[in-house]
């Protein structure tokens, strides 16, 4: 997959030579949907269009969901119906809001195929007297339609011709024609809806886009982009840009308060959080739509909260009463291998970017990840699907402060797919394995508030293939992370004190110590470093990491020894990890070799 990313042109070539294929057989968190199988899974398929989205809290007031109501075009599976409600993880409430990674996310005026399963949660089905319905193996159940290309996707799969080629493959499966509920164009003689009816539809042949004011950016962060050109008119329209949770592929329009001006010579508009590198399009009134002709380049994205029209970032504040945030493992993920790939990935962002959170030496008993309880939760999950690997949850509170509004993060909780063969060490996984450090590091990057890119060589890059490692952060994860940590540690907010930017010095022994069992010395270290087993306990194994969660030593025991002494002179100086792995739990502590 790191050679995976391409231009739009080299896709379209491509596409001549086969007209459906695999975009991506894994993204960080999600493994690929099997068409056929969902289809069988589900309970309703239709395609339509988002007409209307409200957010609410489930009866318990413990999550916020979104409820998309969608107008049916066409029934392939399922009750003949002209509207289905379909329920999402995450919305905004007031001043309340929840975000979950790598699940599905809409918009209204979103058209495509939606593959459905009907909800059974009392929590939800109370919210209305019609079914709800989920998304089929999360974001993968909505195939996206692009009708100017003739394109139809989910961030995995990518097929040429909506009605002459998806809906072969969905009719393939159902043995049986759609039934036509709501005629939108796409016909299934393979006729797509008049094009010159639609302006947004349109390639502009008035219009042209000649220069940006740069060539990169980042997403998410207020950055303005500075459009140049002519014949964009003087009625302000609208600004695309391709979507990075889809792999640039698709594209996500700005919110009307982004566009800052609009003349016929010059537009500025902010550069939304879901902006990846890729394509820009201008949506003009008059005349048509003006694609770019080259990629714009984003460096990383940060995570937005659209909020009465408008959107806004977030920050991390003092949440613990020691400057972060303090995380607490399920009992059981604590005593399984995750817990030191966890750790590692962890001392990764805090480490690199100042980020103050801790892991809580006293376990929970909580598997409640997605509840409201003020308890950063870490911990396995039989109810993610087969797709999902991973999800992280930012809950938030805002206020008014200043004639603004802001955001901060009160909670995070973290879930991985307990059904997935994983790979915990250190060393490379296997062909067949997903690196659970990997797909952590990425989940951590979410909980930093970061968003997805389109760049292989980045940890917040939308996709990972099995069988491949990303774990250390680049330059633009660090200029991302650095940047939220500075608005976080700069000041107050809310009535909450700020984060207290965390460094390398503050992991202490009281923060990584399980079990406190054994004497380490000397400390900083030059030569020799001697290890005492003060209570005589089996040890498994001993390893040393790098801040970046790199091992640079390992040693297997499986014996009960009083002292061990370990050759250091191999390594450069700098700050690394000592991990103990006893009968009876997992000891560390910061290292400084000189």
């Amino acid at each position: 997959m790191k050679n995976f990313t391409s231009t739009l042109s080299r896709l379209m070539t491509s596409l001549f030579l086969a007209t459906t294929f695999t975009i991506a057989a894994q993204n960080h968190s999600s493994i690929k949907a099997n068409l056929s199988t969902q289809i069988k899974q589900s309970k309703q398929i239709v395609e339509g269009r988002v007409i209307s989205q409200t957010s609410f809290w489930d009866n318990a007031h413990q999550n916020i969901f979104t409820k998309q109501v969608i107008e049916v075009n066409k029934v392939f599976k399922g009750d003949r119906v002209e509207t289905v409600e379909l329920i999402t993880k995450g919305g905004v409430v007031d001043l309340d809001a929840i975000t979950v990674s790598h699940s599905l996310q809409l918009k209204n005026g979103d058209i495509g195929v939606f593959v459905l399963d009907e909800i059974t949660d009392g929590n939800l089905k109370a919210k209305s007297v019609n079914k709800l319905y989920q998304s089929n193996s999360g974001l993968q159940g909505f195939y996206k339609y692009d009708i100017k290309r003739n394109l139809v996707g989910n961030g995995f799969s990518l097929y040429e011709g909506i009605s002459n080629n998806f809906y072969n493959a969905l009719i393939k499966q159902t043995q049986k024609s759609p039934e036509i509920i709501k005629s939108n164009g796409l016909e299934m003689n393979g006729t797509l809806p008049n094009l010159t009816q639609q302006s947004d539809l349109v390639s502009s042949s008035t219009a042209t886009m000649s220069s940006f004011n740069g060539i990169s950016f980042s997403a998410g962060t207020k950055s303005v982009l500075t459009i140049n050109g002519s014949g964009f008119g003087e009625t302000k329209g609208s600004v695309s840009f391709s979507d990075a949770d889809l792999g640039g592929y698709f594209y996500t329009e700005t919110l009307g308060s982004q566009v800052l001006s609009w003349t016929d010579t010059k537009i500025e508009v902010e550069i939304p959080d879901h902006a990846g590198t890729g394509y820009v399009k201008v949506n003009t009134i008059d005349n048509g739509t003006i694609t770019s002709a080259d990629k714009l380049i984003i460096d990383y994205a940060e995570l937005n909260l659209d909020y009465n029209g408008s959107s806004y970032q977030t920050q991390h504040v003092d949440n613990n009463g020691k400057g972060g945030y303090t995380w607490q493992m399920n009992e059981e993920f604590f005593n399984s291998d995750a817990n030191e790939a966890f750790t590692r990935a962890l001392n990764t962002w805090k480490c690199e970017t100042g980020m103050n959170w801790e892991v809580s030496s006293d376990l929970t008993s909580v598997t409640q990840y997605n509840s409201y309880d003020n308890i950063n939760t870490i911990t396995f999950s039989d109810n993610l699907g087969g797709a999902t690997l991973g999800q992280c949850y930012s809950r938030y509170a805002g206020c008014a402060e200043s004639g603004q509004i802001k955001w901060y993060v009160v909670e995070m909780d973290i879930v991985f797919n307990r059904s997935i063969n994983w790979n915990y060490s250190s060393d490379a996984p296997t062909s067949s394995q997903v690196d659970f450090e990997s797909v952590t590091v990425h989940e951590l990057g979410h909980g930093r508030q970061l968003g997805h890119v389109v760049n292989t060589d980045v940890i917040m890059h939308y996709s990972l293939g099995s069988g491949e490692s990303l774990r250390a952060l680049s330059s633009k994860d660090l200029e991302g992370g650095q940047d939220v940590q500075s608005r976080s540690a700069s000041e107050d907010i809310c009535g909450e004190l700020s984060m207290v930017s965390a460094s390398c010095s503050l992991l202490g022994d009281d923060h990584f110590e399980v079990t406190a069992q054994f004497s380490v010395y000397p400390n900083p270290v030059k030569n020799t470093l001697y290890i005492k087993n003060e209570q005589y306990q089996q040890i498994k194994d001993i390893a040393i990491y790098n801040i970046q969660g790199g091992e640079v030593f390992r040693s297997f025991e499986n014996d009960i020894i009083a002292q061990k002494e370990i050759t250091v002179t191999h390594l450069t100086s700098g700050v690394y990890i000592l991990s103990i792995s006893s009968g009876t739990g997992v000891f560390r502590k910061k290292l400084i070799i000189n």
